[in-house]
This record gives C-alpha cells, sequence and structure tokens, in this order.
C-alpha cells in the first residue's frame, strides 16, 4: 500500500509479497501486466 501506483509503470517488484510472479510478468509485458497488478492488489487491499 506504500507506492504501487509507482511502481507500476517501472515494473519494478518494490513489495515482497507472495504474488511476485505476477510482479515479474509486469517485467515482461509492461501493459498487461500492470493491469494484473493493479487487479491483485485490488483483491488484496479487500
Amino acid at each position: 500500500m506504500k507506492r504501487k501506483t509507482g511502481m507500476m509503470p517501472t515494473g519494478m517488484r518494490a513489495v515482497p509479497m507472495p504474488n511476485i510472479g505476477f510482479i515479474m510478468v509486469a517485467q515482461k509485458d509492461q501493459k498487461r501486466g500492470g493491469i494484473i497488478l493493479l487487479f491483485m492488489f485490488e483483491i488484496m487491499m479487500q
């Protein structure tokens, strides 16, 4: 919840979370990966 928006454009894994795989996907595929990351964070916040 620190700066998830800041790490989305860069695609860097800034948060030590169980979903490192999704963050890795974000590094490979920036556009779709960013959306997946945002969706995952939305789920985790609930």
